[in-house]
């Protein structure tokens, strides 16, 4: 793939994120400026203060929205997954700090926080919606099984991360998601977990629930496909600055195999973390409620699981291994 078509693929993306995202904020303005200029006279206020009331109201709405987006992008994958500041004394430890220092001066952007999970499974991610407020998370697994040229191009792939701004950016451009999901949680923009409500006698709530639907399903699968196209961004500016295009390979493939044990339950409650993990964490498995006591899948359930195959192709974050392999190849 060469650069200038992956540059045409994220502007391609942020141009119809942009897009769907102002298209949103328009029209939530001018629904809130229309339903209050119809209210209005039923309170015995003239028109135009419903008009101005009803645009305050959806301005707030939108604002509520954006910091909800925000603070999403701040989540930290340092409190998500228990990391603590590597101990000075380990020489270990002592080495992958000055290991981050010496990538983040070759990329011209202030050192991380580095932090360590004590967790078998090989993990690496970046979290922080500024520079200066980024911490690096790094798990013992990897560190027990990268050599130290690998760590060093897994490090770099994180610290091009950082130059891009890539955890801002992606946090700005959910706001479409953020949107939908709001409306299937009730504007219960905080709590992904909180199960979707709606009044399905109610042709309001149907319809609701449907527009809410249709914004998350476009808003997330264009938010994936941008996030596809920056983790192979930060694959080529870890090769071209500060790593070596075959290290940062055997580092992906000895991550991605092991990939299966991750601690998904975790890693999921943070969907912009999960996003610039060096490789996505696999989603939760249904096998074990997809079987009768024959040993056959009900029907009802082999379609869920074809749905959920269709849903992990669209919705998934990263790129094959397999193609970033590939790629890494081409461009060594």
């Amino acid at each position: 793939m060469r650069t200038d078509s992956l540059t045409g693929r994220i502007l391609l993306s942020v141009t119809a994120l942009v897009a769907l995202t102002g298209a949103l904020v328009a029209g939530l303005l001018f629904v809130s400026w229309t339903v209050g200029g119809v209210v209005a006279p039923f309170l015995f206020a003239p028109r135009v203060w419903g008009h101005y009331l009803g645009g305050i109201v959806g301005g707030v709405a939108c604002v509520r929205l954006l910091v909800a987006t925000v603070r999403r992008g701040g989540i930290s994958t340092a409190a998500v997954l228990d990391a603590v500041p590597p101990s000075e004394t380990t020489d270990s430890n002592r080495d992958l700090a000055d290991l981050v220092q010496r990538v983040a001066l070759q990329f011209d952007v202030p050192a991380p926080t580095v932090s360590v999970a004590e967790m078998p499974v090989p993990h690496a991610s970046v979290s922080g919606f500024t520079r200066r407020n980024t911490t690096l998370v790094v798990s013992t697994g990897l560190l027990d099984r990268l050599s130290d040229e690998e760590l060093r191009a897994v490090v770099a792939h994180e610290m091009a991360h950082v130059s891009n701004r890539d955890a801002a950016v992606v946090s700005l451009v959910a706001l479409p998601t953020v949107f939908g999901r709001s409306i299937l949680n009730g504007l219960g923009v905080d709590d992904e977990e909180t199960p979707v409500t709606s009044n399905a006698d109610d042709l309001l709530g149907i319809g609701a629930l449907v527009f809410g639907g249709a914004i998350w399903l476009v808003g997330r699968s264009l938010l994936a496909l941008f996030a596809r196209q920056r983790e192979l961004a930060a694959d080529r500016a870890a090769v071209e600055l500060a790593g070596s295009a075959a290290a940062l390979a055997t580092a992906l493939q000895k991550v991605d195999a092991e990939a299966v044990d991750a601690p998904t339950t975790d890693l999921r409650k943070a969907d912009t973390v999960a996003a610039f993990s060096i490789v996505e964490p696999p989603r939760t498995s249904n096998d074990g409620f997809s079987i009768w006591a024959d040993g056959r899948t009900p029907p009802v359930l082999r379609v869920r699981n074809r749905l959920d195959d269709i849903g992990n192709w669209l919705f998934r974050t990263h790129p094959s291994t397999e193609k970033r392999c590939e790629l890494l190849q081409s461009w060594s």
